[in-house]
């Protein structure tokens, strides 16, 4: 841990105040569409008590085999786009979801594999967010993580990047707290879909996740499915339903007031049970972990991200002077720490932690 100095202390004062510039910018952006649509209806043929029956179990695998519905065989596109400079080749892949949900657009994956001229047996996925803005940041880091020499498979989530029927119709998150519990078991099963994908067309050995926001949740749910060599989890903590329930900003008050016309927090939480991390007591298949969390992230709180790292095992946390919107601007340091952590080399610590350095 760095000793303060005047100067730290300007530092944390500039990142500070831009991170809240950006944080008000973007909760400005993300609560009118929210307005303007409020709840979008795309529920899948399962009901509300399919979800609370399947959430009292407490193996995952179960719970996310009690969805599946995609059928045996799944059809596979490709596309080659073709080779950037950098040797790097550009593969778009669609391929049926196991899970069936009431939108026929959102029930095809879409991702974009960036590999090498000479492939490496490990591949890393990147699940999108649910945040349009965001996902064109996952996708150049994808394409940078390849270039860096590990190859790299990005996935939009459900209802994103192509997967609603037109734009700003619908959204991975709503104030409907069933069809979001639905959009995360979605997800992990694509995850899982996708993993099989690159194993058996593009005979990848190894697979190592790395999720943002809500997609390091939807990954570590997914290391209970199948192997993975680790996981990055950037942006994450425990209990999404505790981290929107206490949320600040316009966009999280105004989908709480319409998620609390039809259910309470408790009833919220119990829908969304499986993407709670402190709820899993089954043995995990993923040998070790890295979080990258911002000391200013007013949404997943330092708190939070310490709920998810201590039900973790082998975990490292690196904290940057950032907070949840403002992610991008250390999108450098996260995609090099990414890399370093699966290659096995040391990480670059910031050496910064929440008590040395917390808001003015």
């Amino acid at each position: 841990m760095r000793k303060e100095t005047p100067v730290h202390a300007l530092e944390r004062l500039k990142w500070f105040t831009v991170s809240r510039l950006v944080d008000g910018l973007l909760h400005l952006e993300m609560w009118l569409p929210l307005r303007a649509n409020g709840i979008w209806t795309r529920r899948s043929a399962f009901t509300e008590g399919d979800i609370r029956k399947a959430a009292n179990t407490t193996n995952p695998r179960a719970f996310f085999d009690a969805f599946a519905g995609g059928g045996a065989t799944v059809p596979i596109t490709e596309e080659v786009v073709g080779v950037s400079a950098g040797s790097v080749g550009h593969h778009r892949l669609w391929f049926q979801s196991p899970f069936v949900s009431g939108v026929g657009a959102n029930n095809t994956v879409r991702a974009s594999l960036y590999r090498r001229a000479r492939p490496a047996p490990l591949v890393l996925i990147l699940v999108g967010t649910f945040a349009e803005r965001f996902n064109s940041f996952g996708l150049s880091m994808a394409k940078t993580i390849a270039e860096k020499g590990s190859d790299c498979c990005w996935m939009a989530v459900p209802f994103s990047d192509g997967r609603s029927p037109a734009p700003g119709t619908s959204s991975f998150m709503t104030a409907d707290p069933v069809a979001t519990a639905e959009s995360f078991i979605q997800a992990v099963m694509d995850v899982e879909r996708l993993s099989h994908i690159l194993r058996a067309r593009f005979g990848y050995r190894e697979i190592g996740l790395v999720g943002v926001s809500i997609s390091g949740n939807i990954c570590h749910a997914a290391t209970f499915l199948q192997p993975y060599a680790g996981a990055v989890l950037i942006m994450a903590g425990a209990s999404p339903a505790d981290i929107v329930w206490h949320a600040r900003g316009a966009y999280w008050r105004r989908l709480r007031r319409l998620m609390g016309r039809t259910h309470a927090f408790r009833e919220v939480e119990s829908l969304w049970t499986m993407s709670d991390a402190t709820r899993y007591t089954a043995p995990n298949l993923c040998p070790r972990f890295l979080m990258l969390n911002g000391l200013y992230d007013n949404l997943v709180t330092p708190a939070h991200a310490r709920r998810l790292n201590a039900v973790i095992q082998n975990c490292r946390v690196i904290w940057y002077p950032g907070s949840h919107y403002s992610s991008p601007l250390f999108i450098g340091p996260a995609v090099e720490n990414t890399v370093r952590f699966f290659r096995g080399e040391p990480l670059k610590d910031t050496g910064l932690k929440p008590k040395a350095l917390t808001a003015p």
